[in-house]
């Protein structure tokens, strides 16, 4: 579980970003979140599905968390 701390560090992220995230940020965290799930970096995983609710992303971060990696990048590329 995320403490606080971290919770305000990805929000001023998001707020940075315009709480939003380019296709390439986007692939990046889909990447991550991988090699986060291989290794079991639970805290990494939390992180970017945070960072993703957080933002109203909740599709792309509910296909990561059930680990449709092939179909969430499909539809970033295809810009839906």
């Amino acid at each position: 579980m995320l403490s606080q701390k971290e919770m305000d560090r990805l929000w001023n992220l998001n707020k940075k970003n315009g709480w939003g995230f380019s296709k390439q940020q986007l692939l990046t965290m889909t990447t991550k979140h991988i090699k986060a799930r291989q290794t079991g970096n639970l805290k990494a995983m939390e992180e970017i599905e945070y960072r993703l609710e957080d933002a109203n992303f909740h599709t792309e971060c509910s296909m990561l968390r059930s680990g449709r990696y092939n179909e969430l990048r499909s539809m970033i590329k295809a810009g839906r």
